[in-house]
Order: structure tokens, then sequence, then C-alpha cells
């Protein structure tokens, strides 16, 4: 009986050919591959019949497959040509017609775009044309205003060449001056040397005399007060006297100095009281000339002395006076502020140590620098600010003064200063002049940037300025170029002389200059200049002898003709007739040492412009 084979499908003939080997792997049954397994087959044993009878079976099915695809194939290719080439002749002439009737409105449009476009580009064309000849008049026009710069540089050039010239001749006329003056200050040695030995030999009586004559130089505010003084000068002397002979006595925190109520003379009465109790044998002549009470229940007591004033405001003065009152009062040091210009910001000026530094630093007297603070808050500056202004509270006017003259050196740098000046009071709330916001009777503030009815740090109005003051809409109220703010200073600057004075008046001459008025145009730089009246000759300015000479300015005349030695006066100072005690002024010396040198009327250099001491800018505004 005959074995079953495996082989009875296409799946089983492929199973069945791959597990023989017959078949190459992966590889499509086509009719090269089935011709190759039909060659293995024959090559197979005789021995086994069955499975080459298995074999050939599965050839011939896969065959069949084969052929029937093929088949298949062949009438799908021939039905998908026949298909197109009905459909294409079908579709062609629809689809023509159709895409000409879409695009014919597109094509249209297009046409009109580009005529649009021709014009567009001929107006174009044109304003180019204008454009083209605008750029060649204009360039025309800045080739002729560079070629009139450079004339007026070369003018420039010119003309500061000829001031250099005429600077390199004075430096020669000066050189020729020293060379003239430096015989003389032998001579002038010798007869110093004479005048010394003449004042030596002296009799008693004169020294006595001479000395007299120095006590009676020592100027002080009275002395001062009584000089023949311009009149501002006087004025501001004069407050400046009354302020030396007072002390401000100030009440602890929630205690009161005097009973409620009391008159200025039963103040008067009690501190008289208290003065006599502490009195001792150096403490000068003197007693209580006035009272002003203040609303703190603080009192300035104005003296009859100032060296009465003085005392009172040494440290033994004033613990006794203290203890007269239980310790219920305090002195409070009279302060004069200075603004520090410019002080980089990196500076921490509220550390302890600071206001000693600057002491030392400048070689000040200790304990004279109070305090010292930023005029406008930290908070307020821009991120780009490196520097900002400083007032700072000095105890002494004359170390003030000094500041003032020879400036100022912090962390090794110079600083500018100057004197802090009374402004107009002007209000926070309503921005008016004359009183301050505690005291205003406005019910809403008032912007002092655009004028509106709000805040002035909540206003968010861009570029909107406008003055409560004088309606101006070109600047804010608190703008220094106000004509209102510039009025009021003026007035200011008439009631208090001390504006117009860049020292604080003391009892040195000078202190008592003032600044000249500033000029109502520019100064010609050919014009000659003459001092104003209120300003103090050169000589008049005190010498720097807190600190070593370091800066210095010759201002010499030419002499016609000068000797190598000057000639000895004819009549000794101490031998005159009718006069055996005579004792020469300090003008008479100096006029003898020094006689009066004519300038030369041939060769001179044109004289500097002098630029007005008030240059300087006013008090900062909160805003600097």
């Amino acid at each position: 009986m005959a074995t079953p084979s495996s082989v009875m499908d296409t799946e089983s003939a492929e199973k069945y050919l791959t597990s023989k080997l017959l078949c190459q792997l992966g590889q499509p049954f086509t009719l090269t591959h089935l011709t190759s397994i039909l060659f293995h087959i024959t090559q197979m044993s005789s021995a086994t019949p069955v499975p080459v009878n298995a074999a050939i079976r599965a050839v011939a099915f896969l065959l069949k497959k084969q052929i029937v695809c093929e088949i298949a194939e062949a009438a799908a290719r021939n039905l998908a040509e026949d298909l197109t080439n009905r459909l294409t002749d079908t579709l062609t002439t629809r689809l023509v017609d159709h895409t000409m009737a879409a695009l014919a409105p597109q094509v249209a449009n297009v046409h009109a775009a580009s005529e649009s476009l021709a014009k567009t580009a001929q107006k174009t064309e044109d304003s180019l044309l204008v454009t083209l000849d605008k750029a060649e008049r204009l360039h025309r026009i800045t080739r002729e205003e560079r070629t009139e710069q450079e004339g007026g540089v070369s003018i420039a050039a010119e003309r500061l060449e000829e001031v250099a010239d005429a600077l390199y001749s004075s430096v020669e006329d000066c050189q020729n001056a020293l060379k003239i003056l430096t015989p003389s200050l032998d001579a002038t040695q010798d007869h110093i040397n004479q005048l010394s030995s003449q004042l030596s030999s002296i009799p008693t009586s004169s020294q006595a005399l001479l000395t007299q004559t120095n006590q009676a130089t020592q100027r002080s505010y009275s002395s001062v007060v009584t000089t023949h003084l311009p009149p501002m000068v006087d004025q501001a002397v004069g407050r400046a006297a009354i302020r030396a002979r007072q002390i401000l006595l100030d009440p602890k925190p929630g205690i009161s100095l005097f009973p409620s109520g009391s008159s200025n003379k039963n103040i008067a009465t009690r501190l008289r009281e208290a003065i006599n109790n502490i009195r001792d044998a150096n403490t000068p002549d003197g007693n209580i000339k006035a009272i002003t009470a203040l609303r703190n229940g603080g009192v300035i007591v104005e003296l009859e002395s100032e060296d009465l004033a003085a005392w009172l405001h040494t440290p033994e003065a004033k613990a006794w006076l203290e203890g007269q009152f239980d310790s219920t009062v305090s002195f409070r040091t009279r302060t004069y502020t200075l603004v520090l210009e410019y002080l980089p910001i990196h500076l921490q000026i509220y550390d302890e140590n600071f206001l000693n530094g600057i002491t030392n630093e400048n070689q000040l007297p200790p304990n004279l620098l109070t305090s010292i603070r930023w005029i406008k808050p930290p908070t307020r500056r821009s991120q780009e600010q490196r520097k900002a202004f400083t007032l700072l509270q000095v105890a002494d006017a004359p170390t003030a003064n000094n500041i003032l003259r020879d400036g100022i050196c912090v962390d090794n740098e110079r600083i500018s200063v100057r004197k802090d000046r009374k402004e107009p009071i002007r209000c926070a709330k309503c921005q008016r002049y004359g009183h301050i916001a505690r005291n205003c009777s406005d019910e809403s503030d008032t912007c002092s940037t655009c004028g509106e009815q709000h805040c002035s740090s909540s206003c968010n109005a861009y570029r909107t300025t406008c003055c409560v003051n004088c309606r101006n809409r070109n600047h804010t109220s608190w703008s220094r170029k106000c004509p209102e703010f510039i009025r009021r200073c003026g007035i200011l600057d008439e009631r208090y002389p001390e504006n117009k004075m860049p020292y604080f008046p003391t009892k040195a001459a000078w202190t008592h200059i003032i600044n000249p008025s500033r000029p109502s145009r520019p100064i010609s730089t050919l014009a000659p200049t003459t001092p104003s009246p209120t300003h103090p000759p050169t000589h008049q300015y005190p010498s720097r002898t807190n600190h070593p000479l370091r800066q210095t300015t010759l201002n010499l005349l030419r002499p016609t003709t000068l000797t190598s030695t000057s000639p000895a006066p004819s009549t000794p100072y101490f031998s005159q007739p009718n006069s055996p005690a005579h004792l020469p002024s300090a003008d008479e010396i100096m006029k003898e040492l020094y006689p009066p040198l004519e300038p030369d009327p041939v060769v001179d250099s044109p004289p500097k412009p002098s630029a007005p001491l008030d240059s300087a800018p006013t008090s900062p505004s909160p805003n600097v």
C-alpha cells in the first residue's frame, strides 16, 4: 500500500521544499527558480521514490499557481491600458474646457496687475529723479558749509596761534622780570636786617607803645561793624555779630525747660540767676541781653559780649549751666552748612568714622565736622548715577571758611565745595511759595511735575510739565529756571546779603567780599576787564597757612628801570625830626621796602577776562 504524501496544496509544497533544502530561502518561486528545483530533484537518489514523487508534485502545484498569476496580471494590464486610453480620450477635452474657464479671470487679473505695476514703476522713477535732484542740491550745500567751517577753523587756529605767541612773550617777560628782581632780593634782605636792628634798639616806652598798638589791631565783631563797610556787608556782619553772642538751649524730650506761658522777662531772670551761680574769677563780664523763645520750648539767649558766649560754650561752663537746670537742658551747637558737589555715591558717608577720616585727611581741627547727609535720597537715584551732592555741617565759621577757601579732599579726590544759600520755601503739597506742607490750607495735593491734582510721587505723565506758580508749561514747579523762583531768590538776596557772599562773615576782612553780579551778556575775550568794587584786591585774600604751599600764581609788573640795590632811606625811621620815639606804620615800612613800580607802556599782553565768583551753580534742588 502506498505511503500517503504530506504535500496537499501550495503552502505545504513550499514547506516541503524548504525542509528538504531544494529551494533558495527568501526567493520567490519564479519559473527560473522552479526549473532549478526540478534539476535538484533529478539528482535525488532513486532509492527513495516517494520523496521524489512528492517533490515533483510540489513543483507542479507551484507552476500551476505561477501560470495563473501571470495570466491574471496580463489580463489586468491589458484592461488597464484599455481603460486608460478610453478615459484619456474622454476627459482631455473636458479638462481643457474647465481649465480655460477657471484660468481666464486670473489671467485678466494678472494683466491688470502688470499694467498697475508699470504705472507704479513710472511714478517711482519720477520720484527717484526728484529725490536725486534734492540730494545733489543738499550735497552741494553741505560741501559749501563744510568749506565755510574749514575757513572758520583756520581762522580760529590763527587766533589761537596769536594767543599762544602772546602767552609765550608774556612768559619771557616774566622770566626777564624775575632775572631783574633776583639781585634786589639781597638788598631787600639787608634792608630788613637794618630794620630789625633798629627795632631791637627801641626804648622801653616805645616797646610798650608798640604793644598797645598791636593789641588795638586785634579786631572784634564790634570793631568790624563800626568800620566803613558797604551797607549789605554791614548788615551781614552785624547779624554774624549777633549770632556770635548767642547760645541755644534745648529742653530734653518730654521735659519742659520753663513753665508754660513764661514771659521773656521771667526766662531772662532765671537764666541770669543760673549764670551768676556759675561765675568764677575767669568768667568774662556781661549778662543776658535778649531772649527768643522757640516753638519747641527751646530758647535762644543773646548775651552782652562775645567773650561770655565763648566761655559758655566751653565744656566746663556747659556742664555747670546744665547742672543749674537739673540736666533738663542741652546746648545745641550752631552749625554752618556746606555743599559738597559730585561726591562718589559708593562712599559710606553714614559710617561713624567717615567724618574723622575727612578731618585727618584735610588736617582739620577735631570734632568740628558734626554731620553729613545726601541731599537727594538714595532711593530716588537712577541706575546710571555715580555722583551726588551732600550737605556737610561744620561747627565753626572759621573752619568752614577755610574749607571754602582751600577746598576739601575726600578719599584722595578733591571735591568742589560751596556755601549753602537760603532759598525760597516751597510747599510740597500745593507747590506754592511762602509756607510748608504742614501749614498748607489746600485740601488736595498738586503735582509738582504736571500741575494736576494728585501726589507728585504718583505722577505718570510722560513729558508733560506745568509750573503751578507761573503757569508755564515749559518747565516744572521745581525748576530752578522758573521766573518766580528767580524773582524770589533775588528778594532773599536783598534781604540776606549773606547769600551773595562766598564766605560766612567773620572778623576776618577777607570774608566780607561779595560775589559780583552775573553779566547780562558774554564778556569779550579781548576786552579788558576791571575788578568789581566789591571784589577785594588779590593781596587781601588770606594765605594758605594750614597746608604747605602747593600752587602759586605770580602777577608781576614790568618795571621800566630796576637797580640791583635799593637806596637807603634818607632819614632813619626812629630819628625823624621833632619825634625822637616815632614808630613807623606797616604801610610806611612796606612803601620803603617796595616802592611802587610803573608799568611798561610799550609791551603788554592782552589781559585775560576774569570769571565772576558766582559762576558756581546755586544750591541743588531735591532732584539733583
